[in-house]
């Protein structure tokens, strides 16, 4: 039976309200993709006080990572398709497909770019569809 999963992405402390300050680079919590075979994203990024200016792209892994939220030498962008948006400065919702390896593992990199103000948040929902 097929079924659609949404996931809302969150950072290591569990918040869906991700906050990307100024130039930070934040990874969302690791997710099972195992089974799905159909990806997208749907993800809004805003700032009250500014501009929003982020990329975000994927990295993969066999297993979950030793701490989440930071960097895994066994946590890398897959060879092709890792990039989903490049300095992305609309504070609009964005919905669109993405490519993940055969890894059982998905996390996103949220990079704050220059123009990035201080009180930037990017909200994520992972899109799957799964047979189960």
């Amino acid at each position: 039976m097929l079924v659609m999963k949404y996931i809302k992405l969150t950072n290591a402390a569990s918040d869906i309200s991700i906050a990307v300050a100024g130039t930070a680079n934040v990874l969302t919590k690791a997710v099972l993709i195992q089974a799905a075979y159909s990806f997208g994203i749907w993800f809004k990024l805003t700032s009250t006080e500014g501009t929003v200016d982020m990329s975000l792209s994927l990295q993969q892994s066999y297993k979950l990572p030793t701490t989440e939220g930071s960097s895994d030498a066994d946590w890398i962008a897959p060879a092709a398709n890792s990039a989903i948006v490049t300095n992305h400065t609309a504070e609009t919702a964005y919905i669109g497909t993405i490519t993940p390896t055969t890894a059982p593992y998905l996390r996103l990199l949220i990079d704050g770019q220059n123009s990035n103000n201080a009180d930037a948040i990017a909200q994520i929902t992972l899109m799957i569809q799964q047979d189960i």
